[in-house]
């Protein structure tokens, strides 16, 4: 990762072919016997994530909750999924739902969301579900960021 040699052009004389081959001069700025052969120079369009919110591509939030034991015993305040008997203190599940939908409800023109959890026992068999809608109905989808949160507690 040495530097042995520079050159200076621009992309419209790179895109044009005029320096397919360049003389590199070295980092004291003394020439260098060293030349950097161009063999093909593409330009491509870098797109944001606004590029494709203004042509029109849909989003759809959909949240995965980690019910794995990883996650520590919910009755426990170190466990990821503990509930506070105080509504203003959320856990760092709450606060990542919270945070997601913040960003993401404005694009999503439903504010519909599909929640799917994984690695919980579920009721009445108990048995170990490793994917299973959070209402724990038929459908998966929550109204609303407050309805993931309601549907997750």
């Amino acid at each position: 990762d040495d530097l042995f040699g520079f050159c200076f052009t621009t992309l419209n004389r790179l895109a044009n072919k005029v320096d397919e081959k360049m003389q590199l001069t070295a980092k004291n700025g003394q020439s260098i016997r060293s030349t950097l052969n161009v063999l093909t120079c593409k330009i491509s369009p870098v797109f944001t994530f606004f590029d494709f919110v203004q042509s029109g591509t849909k989003i759809h939030l959909i949240f995965s909750i980690d019910f794995t034991s990883s996650n520590g015993d919910p009755s426990q305040t170190t466990s990821l999924h503990h509930t506070s008997p105080n509504p203003k203190q959320t856990n760092p599940y709450e606060q990542a739902i919270a945070a997601a939908g913040l960003i993401i409800k404005d694009y999503d023109n439903t504010n519909t969301f599909t929640v799917y959890g994984f690695g919980a026992r579920i009721p009445p068999i108990g048995e170990t579900s490793h994917l299973f809608p959070i209402t724990l109905t038929d459908s998966p989808e929550c109204k609303g960021i407050d309805g993931v949160v309601r549907a997750y507690r």
